[in-house]
């Protein structure tokens, strides 16, 4: 199975996932992909926040992950093999605009769309994260050019609150309200979850009968 992980900076995706890992020993992959296409480029733009254009860095990002999509195919429904993203194709819509108004369009959307509909996780959790707590990641001592740009947040938070009923209805999809500095709440949320829709339940079975 594939379990994607979406939402603005720091709302706890790698964390979950990573405990996710440890209890269940999933695979997983974090976007952009050090082994996807043009993975340096979208890593200096990422630290620095400078790009040619707000399209080149997006259609970067795009190619990285579609890079990937024949990889991932072996764990799309799966009963036996599952990975975890952090972040997929959504995030290339929540952050794919430009920062001023004559750039405040996404020309790969409709792509995107299309692919999702295709190509969709079996499991989406989005975590939904407060404005107020922007401010928060702003001062972390290592929080990207992204993280500092409380305009790029809340419009990426705009973006991802119109997919809910668009592109992320191709996925059951949990929507996570973030509980502030309480990661294992959020934890057992997924959890829950992911138990509920069946997932889980095959993978505690099978490591109970070792």
């Amino acid at each position: 199975m594939i379990i994607a992980f979406e939402g603005v900076d720091n709302c706890g995706k790698t964390t979950i996932i990573n405990k996710l890992k440890r209890e269940f020993e999933f695979d997983s992959i974090k976007f952009p992909s050090p082994e996807g296409l043009f993975y340096s480029e979208l890593k200096a733009m990422i630290s620095t926040g400078k790009q040619k254009s707000q399209q080149q860095k997006q259609l970067y990002f795009i190619l990285n992950i579609l890079s990937k999509l024949d990889y991932l195919k072996e764990y799309r429904f799966s009963a036996d093999k599952h990975i975890l993203l952090d972040r997929f194709l959504y995030s290339t819509i929540a952050y794919g605009e430009g920062k001023f108004q004559q750039d405040l369009f996404i020309p790969y959307k409709s792509f995107i769309e299309d692919t999702l509909q295709v190509f969709s996780p079996d499991y989406l959790i989005y975590i939904r994260k407060p404005r107020v707590y922007d401010i928060s990641n702003k001062k972390r001592a290592n929080a990207t050019a992204y993280d500092k740009d409380l305009y790029i947040q809340e419009r990426a938070r705009r973006n991802y609150e119109q997919m809910i009923n668009s592109v992320m209805k191709y996925s059951d999809t949990l929507i996570l309200e973030y509980i502030y500095n309480s990661p294992d709440v959020m934890y057992y949320k997924v959890k829950e979850f992911l138990v509920t829709q069946s997932m889980l339940k095959n993978v505690l079975q099978k490591r109970n009968d070792k």
